[in-house]
């Protein structure tokens, strides 16, 4: 049974980067795609069994992709913060975040450690 993460990423550049280096680097898994916040937060209602949600923080919709890490939270969701900015993200869900990376300094290597590490427990 493929092992489902959703990529919420509202850049399409950034989304194909983060969904093929997943899929290259992590074995076994389906992914989902969601390019704002609501289609995020839909995801994360309607499908059961998602081990990992790699949000943006600055997304489309009203509020911002900290919502979905903290419904994903709340849902037992592990989560990766992958965004231009990680300044503004608050303690709650910062510290229950799995990884935390800028994408300035984006490595797919390192994000593929932190999902497999997910998957793997």
């Amino acid at each position: 049974m493929a092992n489902t993460i959703l990529v919420a990423e509202d850049d399409t550049e950034w989304q194909e980067i983060i969904c093929t280096d997943i899929e290259r680097n992590c074995n076994d898994v389906e992914l989902k795609v969601a390019a704002t916040r609501e289609e995020a937060l839909a995801v994360i209602a309607k499908t059961s069994g998602i081990k990992v949600v790699v949000t943006d923080l600055r997304m489309p919709g009203v509020g911002d992709g900290e919502y979905v890490a903290a419904a994903a939270q709340q849902k037992g969701i592990k989560v990766i913060v992958l965004s231009g900015t990680l300044d503004d993200l608050s303690k709650t869900v910062r510290g229950n975040c799995v990884a935390l990376f800028s994408k300035a300094e984006y490595d797919a290597k390192t994000l593929a450690e932190a999902i497999n590490g997910v998957i793997s427990s």
